[in-house]
This record gives C-alpha cells, sequence and structure tokens, in this order.
C-alpha cells in the first residue's frame, strides 16, 4: 500500500491520522478513505523520533471504498514528546508508513502511584500502575457492605499488573493493593 500522495490509484488513502491525550493514555485515530488488499496497521511509537518501537496492530479492512475509521489507544505514555506512525502491511507483505505525529504528554504517571483505568471500568481487567521497584502480594475487592473478595493479577510488565475484575458485581468497589512496600486503598466503579 501506498500512504503518500502518487498518481496511480492508492492501495491506502490515509484522510488523517491524529493522537490526544486523555487521563492516562493516549488515544490515536486514524482515518481511510479507501483501502485496497489492506491486511494490517501496525502502531509505532517513539520518544526521539529516531528510534520507533511497535505499540500495537490494528486489523484493516482489506477493501474498502467507504471512510473507515480506527482507533489504538497507547496504555503507557511517557512524559514529554511523543511521536507515533502507522505502517500499513499489505496481504501480501508490502508496506508504507504513514507520516510521523507528535504529541506533547504531559501525564506523569509517577506523581500520583499508583493508578488503577480505566475508570469506571467495564471490562474484565484493570491496568495497575505501581512505582519502579514495587511487587504486588495480593489484591482484594470490597463492596460498600465490607464484604471482600481476593481477586487475580498478572503482570504485564515492570511496574504494571492487570487486575481481573470478571467476577466482581457492578458498583462502587474498593480495591486493597498490598505489595512489599505499603498497602494502597483506591476505588473503582464497575459498570
Amino acid at each position: 500500500g501506498s500512504l503518500s500522495s502518487a498518481i496511480n490509484v492508492l492501495p491506502v488513502e490515509l484522510l488523517n491520522f491524529s493522537a490526544a491525550q486523555s487521563i492516562y493514555s493516549i488515544d490515536i485515530t486514524w482515518e481511510t478513505a479507501s483501502e485496497i488488499n489492506n491486511d494490517y496497521f501496525e502502531i509505532q511509537k517513539s520518544s526521539d523520533g529516531e528510534l520507533f518501537e511497535v505499540i500495537g496492530n490494528v486489523k484493516g479492512n482489506g477493501n474498502s471504498t467507504s471512510n473507515l475509521k480506527y482507533k489504538f489507544t497507547d496504555t503507557s505514555p511517557e512524559k514529554g514528546l511523543q511521536y507515533y506512525r502507522l505502517k500499513q502491511v499489505d496481504f501480501n507483505g508490502a508496506y508504507e508508513y504513514s507520516d510521523v505525529i507528535l504529541i506533547r504528554s504531559t501525564i506523569n504517571f509517577s506523581a500520583q502511584l499508583p493508578i488503577i483505568y480505566p475508570n469506571p471500568s467495564t471490562g474484565e481487567f484493570v491496568t495497575l500502575v505501581i512505582a519502579n521497584g514495587e511487587e504486588v502480594y495480593s489484591v482484594f475487592v470490597y463492596d460498600e457492605k465490607g464484604s471482600s473478595k481476593k481477586v487475580s493479577f498478572i503482570k504485564n510488565k515492570p511496574s504494571q499488573y492487570g487486575i481481573n475484575l470478571m467476577e466482581v458485581s457492578k458498583g462502587l468497589k474498593f480495591v486493597k493493593i498490598i505489595t512489599n512496600k505499603a498497602t494502597y486503598n483506591k476505588k473503582i466503579i464497575k459498570k
């Protein structure tokens, strides 16, 4: 595919590509006017505009003649400048890069750790971000009546965990996180 302007018919015609900061994440959106043979988009990120790392994939729609909107959320942005670009890959393996977009992130995770997001949450898993060097030992979820349930969690990467809320009922919950450094109490609403 080609994301640059060319005389021939473009395999993927990119209308726009932008990034916007929400509370603890950067939402990346783009829109295509038409797609031919489009397998997937690879989302890449850089802190210096030179060295990019892959942070996710979004499936393309193969062949399309209507405007299609796409969204990807970067759940671990750093503070400061963040560069993003798309690598559009065809079914035959050919690929093109989009222009690079830039956003200045003001997200400062370390100022308010630990963080649980998204909150409110409808999902089974929420993300917990804790300070460097901290390890989670156990997580309990309490309801307003005080009855508690021990819930499972997985370590996604250093200082980032996924907490399983699958068996937790809806409503306001209090999450007790016990680490090797401290015990934290956070509120979360399960929708």
